[in-house]
């Protein structure tokens, strides 16, 4: 799947590590997970890190649908703060487009195109740090890993 979920090992941040071709229902699918009643409330930061993706296969609609999900999700924690990241001008325009439907919600948003632009307005504006690195995926004793796939 073109979309990975890393949480740090407190899991109040996530950062959604998107590659390839994404869709709007991989999206969702993340945002499902993300939002879930067991999280939505301990959630602080979400970074999503774009630069990898080849081709959003995403239309108006999508991102008037997917920013409702982050709207709700808003409403139901005031302190989450989102930040986008991509280099593509395609989806920093899709991206602008979201910021625009989620501004009259509570929801703390921005969008950008470096990482590094993308992690210091989270410092500012999460109420922790976001992560300087994702923790490992792996571990040899085949133990529950902080990374997932949105499929899961």
């Amino acid at each position: 799947m073109p979309i990975r979920l890393i949480y740090e090992p407190d899991g109040v941040g996530v950062v959604v590590k998107g590659s390839g071709i994404v869709d709007a229902t991989e999206i969702q699918r993340c945002n499902d997970q993300l939002y879930a009643a067991d999280r939505i409330h301990k959630l602080r930061s979400q970074l999503y890190d774009f630069r990898e993706v080849t081709k959003f296969d995403l239309s108006s609609d999508d991102m008037r649908m997917l920013a409702e999900q982050d709207k709700a999700a808003a409403s139901q924690n005031p302190n989450l703060a989102i930040a986008i990241v991509g280099n593509n001008d395609l989806m920093f325009g899709l991206a602008k487009m979201w910021e625009v439907f989620v501004s009259e919600a509570s929801l703390k948003a921005n969008v950008f195109r470096t990482l590094k632009e993308a992690r210091d307005w989270l410092e500012e504006h999460a109420e922790r740090k976001p992560p300087k690195q994702a923790p490992q995926a792996e571990t040899a004793a085949g133990e529950p890993t902080s990374e997932k796939r949105a499929s899961d």
